[in-house]
């Protein structure tokens, strides 16, 4: 920014064009990184309002695929959800929005072009089972330990270059387990990631 201002009556319209884009994507990363930080500081805080109620899961993931509908497109990669016969789940609206939200994100950023994410939902015994499935690049057995680690954060480029803030996932454990449930992967590299998360009946 600051060379732009400086250079700006010199600069041509391809170099400024250049330099804005550059502009642009730091702080979109920067805006990002502060969203996370806060949500999952309020989380640690207890200061994140928590109020689960019966929903219908497949409202809720109509709404998450209308916000990420254009970065799909962006990439071309084809998302399925739940149909409309789908199952009610026991849950805090917002929270759950946030954690398919990441989850789904983060499957297109490792996803190729022309590649395909599918949600599913299944009612099992205890509750709800939850899975972000993708044919994207995988990741190592490694890797895969310590992406809920606090200690071992970090970020990785996506296919197209995306970066993430590497909080995301850490906030999705922290309201997957506000609802008494579970989160995981399982992922095989060049062979695409699951990431499943459960969400306990009401009477547990």
């Amino acid at each position: 920014l600051e060379l732009l201002r400086s250079n700006i009556h010199r600069y041509d319209i391809d170099k400024i064009e250049k330099q804005l884009s550059i502009i642009h994507k730091s702080a979109d990363h920067t805006y990002k990184l502060l969203v996370d930080i806060l949500s999952w500081a309020r989380a640690q805080s207890s200061s994140f309002p928590f109020e689960p109620v019966l929903i219908d899961f497949c409202a809720v993931c109509n709404e998450v695929y209308a916000e990420i509908k254009p970065v799909a497109m962006a990439k071309n990669i084809s998302i399925s959800i739940p149909s409309s016969d789908c199952v009610t789940v026991f849950a805090d609206v917002n929270m759950l929005k946030s954690v398919l939200r990441n989850l789904v994100t983060n499957a297109l950023k490792f996803t190729e072009a022309g590649g395909h994410v599918e949600v599913k939902a299944n009612l099992g015994a205890d509750g709800v089972i939850v899975s972000v499935v993708d044919n994207g690049i995988g990741m190592e057995p490694e890797v895969a330990a310590d992406l809920f680690d606090l200690t071992k954060k970090f970020s990785t480029k996506g296919t197209a270059g995306e970066h993430g803030t590497g909080i995301g996932l850490l906030l999705c454990k922290d309201f997957v387990e506000k609802h008494g449930g579970q989160i995981w992967v399982k992922s095989t590299a060049g062979l695409g990631s699951t990431f499943g998360f459960s969400l306990p009946n009401r009477n547990n």
